[in-house]
């Protein structure tokens, strides 16, 4: 029993566990009591509030609200209303407090003194009432015949208004000196009228049978003297919390008396546990030093033999950890001392191994070095390439910019539609630097017509910017021809025609998708016509900021087409303020969103419609940011072209007369 370390240092363990949980035991039985008296303390401390409250009730009762026409008129207190449910929480919280705080009989006395209180409270009530104020009750009677009196009789005023006096100084100190006076004059008053005023007589009866009966009431509720009925509710308040305090210095006192008993177990217990354990603790270790020293030393000398001397350490075969480590080190140092005579013949071995690698190592060293030669000579070659391709790359780039300084030369002036519309706005966002939308713009000053085009190639950038200046050539040739004398149908059908012609003429032999879908508007400014004919395109007219209008073009482009129709010719007349819009479909293809869908025609006309309210530059801009919201985060995915004008026939004609060569300018 006991032999080995593990068992000792299980029996201090165990011995130390048991002293803790006692002490634990101790101290939660501690804070039991005293959280229980804590608290039965919180509930008698409210019980005294509730008392004080109580008896708040009944001075604003008797200071206040006796006092209130209110309370008169209303027959009842609410005083007595809040003391009443005040009272059903008092008896509440005492009957929650546990017979260890408060005994059965004290609970018995409470109650009735509260019983008590709640009677005398209700009777004083009534006495109030019956006793009134002013124009009510009792005081009411009393001051209707002395009224009376003063009025009607005129002869001794002097007694009267000693009469008045004495009733003055007795309602302001309730003293009974004051009543016998009031008794003593109104008899000598009273003598006197009795054979001469029969009427004076009775009124001047009448207000002193009132005012001594208010005397009585004011004895009984106890304004005068030390009887009646507030004294003794004095008395019973003072008496509850008295009681109320002398539970609570009980309780405290009890906890206190726990506590040093409490201390005094800890503090003994604490000194027989420690004690014990104490000489418990040096035994075992007295007894675990001496074997470990000789352990120790053993060591030592093992280790400042450079591990090749043996050592004898003489060890039983107890249960004991610090023999079963001896006997282990025993065993470790012959293993160790085998170990090292092994060791050092591979390290011999090894040596002679490692040599041979090492000749190896150099010799793939010089191989290495002339690899990395040849590495840094094809690194010049790449870096002499990398510059080159930076060279393109900006001839490239400057190639673009300059074609689309050349893409914007051949667009219509800006100054082009502002001298024809007052208002107006052109969106026109490419996807890249090059744009395959364009727009065109021709002003016949004679025959005061304006020829529009908003058209939209096959693709972007590069080979969209190629064909939008091959389609401005055309429609340019196309001006100077036929279109003035043509309709916008018949201009579409030679537009496609010469289009197909160029394109096939080039690249004979190869099938081609090559092509444009263009609007195209004449507007006659004299007969407020608009002349429309659309490939793949619509036109949309807002008239009076509500209603739009929809120009359909046809379902075809301009380029080679399973159908080679004509197209339709629209006619629109015109009103002053129509809203005139032109554009391609970048706007509404554009991915975004919380669904990240396309924002589609129907959107792009409830836009148009919102923004009929604003100028056409907050158009612009309202327009703008609806796209960037919508686009959010994507990427742009194709050109971007919306041309619109307010048409106004007077606005128009003033423009044209103010810029007579407005044709410089397109």
């Amino acid at each position: 029993m006991l032999r080995t370390l593990k068992s000792r240092l299980y029996a201090i363990t165990i011995s130390y566990s048991i002293f803790s949980m006692l002490v634990l035991a101790l101290a939660i039985y501690s804070g039991i009591i005293k959280e229980r008296v804590l608290q039965s303390n919180f509930k008698l401390k409210e019980l005294e509030k509730l008392v004080y409250k109580d008896h708040n009730y009944i001075n604003t009762f008797l200071l206040s609200e006796s006092v209130s026409t209110e309370f008169y008129s209303l027959g009842k207190s609410k005083q007595f209303i809040s003391h009443t449910l005040n009272r059903k929480e008092f008896i509440s919280l005492l009957n929650k407090l546990d017979s260890n705080s408060v005994s059965p009989a004290l609970k018995v006395t409470l109650r009735f003194y509260l019983d008590t209180i709640h009677h005398a409270f209700e009777q004083l009530v009534k006495l109030q009432l019956q006793k009134g104020f002013q124009d009510y009750g009792k005081s009411g009677f009393m001051r209707k015949h002395i009224h009376w009196f003063e009025t009607n009789y005129k002869t001794n005023m002097v007694d009267v208004l000693m009469l008045r006096r004495h009733e003055k100084d007795y309602m302001l100190r309730f003293q009974e000196q004051y009543i016998t006076k009031h008794k003593l004059l109104t008899e000598k008053v009273a003598n006197e009228l009795v054979y001469q005023n029969a009427d004076a007589y009775y009124h001047l009866t009448e207000y002193a049978k009132a005012f001594y009966e208010l005397a009585a009431y004011d004895k009984e509720i106890g304004l005068v003297g030390s009887t009646g009925i507030i004294p003794n509710l004095n008395w019973l308040f003072s008496d509850i919390e008295f009681n109320i305090s002398a539970i609570i210095e009980s309780n405290n006192a009890k906890m206190g008396k726990f506590m040093r008993f409490y201390d005094a177990a800890i503090f003994t217990l604490s000194l027989l546990v420690l004690g014990i354990l104490l000489a418990f603790s040096i035994y075992i270790s007295s007894r675990i030093s001496r074997q470990l020293n000789v352990l120790a030393t053993g060591v030592n000398d093992f280790i400042g033999g450079g591990f090749k001397n043996r050592i004898l350490i003489s060890y039983n075969n107890s249960e004991s950890e610090i023999h079963l480590l001896t006997k282990n080190f025993m065993i470790l140092q012959n293993e160790i001392i085998d170990y090292i005579d092994h060791f050092e013949q591979k390290i011999a071995e090894q040596t002679l191994e490692l040599r041979k690698q090492t000749k190896e190592i150099e010799d793939k060293n010089v191989e290495i070095l002339a690899q990395q030669e040849k590495v840094l000579e094809h690194l010049d070659l790449i870096t002499n390439q990398k510059k080159a391709l930076e060279r393109s790359n900006l001839r490239f780039t400057e190639s673009i910019n300059y074609a689309k300084i050349i893409q914007q030369a051949v667009l219509p002036n800006r100054n082009s539609i502002d001298g024809l519309f007052a208002e107006n706005f052109i969106l026109f966002k490419p996807k890249d630097v090059l744009s395959g939308d364009f727009y065109w713009l021709k002003w016949n000053k004679d025959t005061e017509k304006v020829y529009l085009a908003v058209a939209d190639c096959t693709g972007h950038g590069v080979p969209g910017a190629l064909l939008s200046i091959m389609g401005i050539s055309i429609l340019d040739q196309l001006y100077q021809s036929v279109m003035q004398t043509s309709n916008p149908n018949e201009v579409l059908n030679a537009l496609r025609t010469k289009f197909v012609e160029i394109i096939g003429a080039r690249n004979s032999g190869k099938s081609l998708n090559d092509g444009m879908d263009i609007a195209f508007i004449e507007l006659d400014l004299k007969l407020n016509i608009l002349k429309f004919a659309g490939a793949n395109r619509d036109v949309y007219i807002i008239r009076n900021g509500t209603e739009l209008i929809m120009l359909k073009g046809n379902k075809m482009p301009i380029g080679k087409y399973i159908l080679n129709d004509s197209f339709d010719n629209n006619i629109f007349e015109l009103q002053n303020n129509d809203n005139i819009y032109l554009f391609t479909d970048g706007y509404n293809d554009q991915f975004g969103g919380a669904k990240n869908t396309k924002f589609m025609r129907k959107n792009f006309r409830k836009m148009l419609l919102a923004v009929q309210h604003n100028s056409f530059t907050e158009q612009l801009e309202i327009i703008k940011e609806v796209h960037k919201k919508w686009r959010h985060k994507n990427q742009q995915v194709d050109d971007i072209l919306i041309i619109g004008f307010g048409y106004n026939s007077k606005k128009s004609v003033k423009a044209i007369a103010k810029k007579a060569k407005i044709e410089d300018y397109i």
